[in-house]
């Protein structure tokens, strides 16, 4: 039976060589399972098995020389030479299958079980950096998150946490990264636009200090937070305008209630010194002297601030009785809807203004009012049989105080001259925000 030696010298130099690789397996797996913690059901089987495997190899390559290109047994390993190639193939065999069964287990038991390694494994796979140091600031635990923080803040590995902790606190960024906020809590966006917030906490490990340096991401909070302070400006702004307009809403009900009472004073003297026109050319049989009085007397009250600002006829009676005093003819058609005392104003106050006007520019007789509802809006249309007027109506205080309110109720007031005058109110039925 052939010894190893006696085979061709490229085969021997492939099985040494395959021996060296096993035992360079089999001392890897020792590293894994001492690193790892391995458990197995024979814990010296790792260490034998790699024993064997170098054992083996130390003695074939022990075991001859090499002079003047030729093999030559060395005198302290003569058994080697009776060594059978059968035998050396078999046990390169064996342990090769050794080392696989020794991968197997100890890769089975790192699947089912949890060892200081797997943790650390688990804890680089975490988006939150993390970095545990001592009070000298000695990292025992740094994942690979915070370590590349720690590369783009400060430019430089993570090897001192209390170095890296001072940086964070004082905002010394490298890099294109920039401190948001400084301090116990600095905030650090980095130059890919991702916002980190950093803490530290002081805990005690086995009657020893720890500190724990996190960096948890809040790129989203943070541009929240940016547009709510947006926002917030915005809001400043229009409280700044509505502290504006708080200042100044007492002098605009002022200015309100002042030209008010001058349309109303402007009327009520209108209508008195027609009717006492009339009065004066006409006598007794066109005008009552009773109610021309207590027309007079209505309109030196006003002058006297001793009636309603406001002064308005509040029913069609009334309305009636101011057409009859001016020598108006009034007919009023539709449904008027008596019991909406807004709707009601709106229609007096443009009826007041269409008589005075009518008496005295239009010299007419007759003033037709229609009432039609459409929808959510009344249609006021008030029509005389005057002169009409040769060039376009310019409004004056009267008609410019109607259209005034008639937009801020949200309605709308048209005025025509040809081929008769009329004045056409659309009056929304409800009252808009800033009614009169």
């Amino acid at each position: 039976m052939r010894t190893f030696f006696e085979l061709p010298d490229l085969l021997v130099a492939l099985i040494i060589t395959a021996f060296g690789a096993v035992m360079a397996a089999d001392l890897y797996g020792v590293i894994v399972c001492s690193i790892y913690k391995v458990k197995l059901r024979n814990s010296i089987f790792p260490y034998a098995l790699f024993a064997a495997s170098f054992l083996s190899l130390f003695v074939l390559i022990g075991g001859h020389g090499v002079k003047d290109g030729e093999y030559y047994l060395l005198s302290v390993y003569d058994f080697a030479n009776s060594l059978p190639a059968f035998a050396v193939v078999s046990a390169l065999f064996v342990l090769a299958a050794l080392s696989c069964v020794l991968f197997i287990l100890s890769g089975r038991w790192r699947k089912n079980n949890i060892t200081p390694m797997s943790i650390k494994e688990g804890v680089d796979k975490l988006p939150t950096g993390l970095c545990c140091c001592n009070e000298n600031g000695v990292p025992k635990l740094v994942n690979h998150r915070m370590d590349d923080f720690c590369r783009i803040i400060t430019g430089q590995p993570l090897f001192d946490g209390s170095e890296l902790w001072n940086s964070l606190k004082s905002g010394e960024t490298v890099g294109g990264s920039y401190a948001v906020t400084k301090g116990e809590k600095p905030i650090i966006r980095l130059p890919d636009g991702e916002v980190r917030s950093f803490s530290r906490n002081k805990m005690t490990v086995d009657g020893k200090i720890i500190y724990e340096i996190t960096a948890a991401d809040i790129t989203e909070q943070y541009a929240l937070s940016c547009q709510l302070q947006e926002y917030n400006e915005g809001l400043s702004q229009v409280n700044a305008r509505l502290e504006y307009y708080g200042e100044t809403i007492a002098d605009m009900t002022r200015e309100k209630e002042i030209l008010a009472a001058k349309v109303s004073i402007h009327d009520s003297l209108g209508k008195a010194l027609l009717a006492s026109k009339r009065y004066i050319e006409q006598g007794e049989a066109a005008v009552d002297t009773k109610i021309l009085l207590n027309i007079l007397r209505s309109s030196v009250s006003l002058l006297r601030n001793e009636s309603d600002a406001e002064g308005e006829e509040s029913s069609l009676d009334e309305l009636y009785e101011a057409a009859s005093l001016m020598g108006i003819t009034l007919t009023v058609n539709g449904d008027i809807p008596e019991s909406d005392s807004r709707i009601m104003r709106f229609i007096m106050s443009g009826a007041r203004e269409c008589l005075t006007n009518a008496v005295h520019h239009a010299k007419a007789e007759n003033l037709e009012i229609s009432v039609e509802k459409n929808g959510a809006y009344y249609i006021i249309e008030y029509k005389n049989d005057g002169v009409p007027p040769d060039k376009k109506v310019v409004e004056g205080g009267g008609l410019s105080y109607l259209r005034r309110k008639v937009e801020n109720a949200g309605g709308e007031m048209q005025i025509s001259s040809a081929p008769r005058f009329v004045l056409k109110l659309k009056i929304p039925e409800k009252e808009a925000l800033f009614g009169d």
